[in-house]
């Protein structure tokens, strides 16, 4: 995946999530941004992430039930990394 621009993960903060973002870190993504409802755990999470690898990995704080707020989001995104290539859909419940 090396070249690829940006990654955009939705639950990255913890669980499947994470571990796809670690993954794409590892393969050579340039960018990861995570989204999580939950800022403690996205916070280390992109901390975490980015000093382990270097990719420039970057926290945003959303609802995925919030339709307008994703939309501001991938344009925040967009604007940082200049393009967003992949879309990881990980948001769930698991008990």
């Amino acid at each position: 995946m090396t070249g690829v621009a940006a990654d955009l993960i939705n639950s990255g903060g913890r669980g499947l999530g994470l571990n796809m973002a670690q993954a794409l870190a590892e393969v050579g993504v340039r960018g990861i941004a995570i989204m999580d409802v939950q800022q403690e755990l996205g916070d280390k999470a992109a901390r975490e992430l980015s000093e382990q690898t270097g990719v420039d990995v970057r926290f945003y704080r959303v609802d995925v039930r919030d339709g307008p707020g994703i939309g501001q989001t991938v344009r925040d995104i967009v604007d940082h990394y200049g393009a967003l290539d992949v879309l990881v859909n990980a948001a769930g419940i698991a008990e």
